[in-house]
């Protein structure tokens, strides 16, 4: 085996190993959207399906579904939109306000402590919880912050997190 052969098995395995201590979770947002690039939509989802489709599409960073009901037929009529660009991920970008919207962005986590929710966190842009601190972890990114937060444990549960 040659010494290039060897880095790229050796770039393999630790890609393997790395890649399989993240899971996939979604910070859901209410009534707010993100400009992104919708690369493909349906209708008459369930909210729990419309995420199911971008859990499993590698190309989705984030889903925008919507929801109104119909007051000519007592049916609620749903949009699921899949987007492969989200400016979600942009730290400076402002979400819009949007009427019976749930906006979830895709995360990578590396944690093993999702949860079996559709979404593990959910976001109010412009609030804060105070006073509810246990414990205070500086990380470099928004996805190693929540990921401290789902593997923290103290004697009273899960801690709150800011960045």
């Amino acid at each position: 085996m040659t010494r290039h052969t060897l880095a790229i098995s050796l770039i393999l395995v630790l890609a393997n190993i790395y890649g399989s201590l993240g899971r996939i979770a979604f910070e859901k947002l209410t009534d707010f959207d993100y400009r992104g690039n919708t690369y493909y939509t349906v209708k008459n989802l369930s909210l729990y399906e419309c995420q199911g489709w971008c859990r499993e599409e590698p190309d989705c960073q984030a889903a925008a579904f919507s929801f109104v009901v119909n007051p000519l037929i007592p049916v609620q009529e749903t949009l699921c939109q899949l987007q492969n660009e989200t400016s979600a991920n942009n730290p400076s970008a402002v979400p819009q306000r949007s009427v019976n919207m749930y906006y979830m962005t895709k995360l990578q986590l590396r944690s093993e402590n999702v949860c079996l929710r559709p979404w593990a966190f959910e976001r109010v842009p412009n609030k804060m919880i105070r006073g509810l601190d246990n414990a205070l972890i500086y990380t470099s990114t928004k996805e190693a912050c929540l990921a401290a937060c789902l593997n923290e444990v103290s004697v009273f549960g899960r801690v709150h997190f800011t960045r």
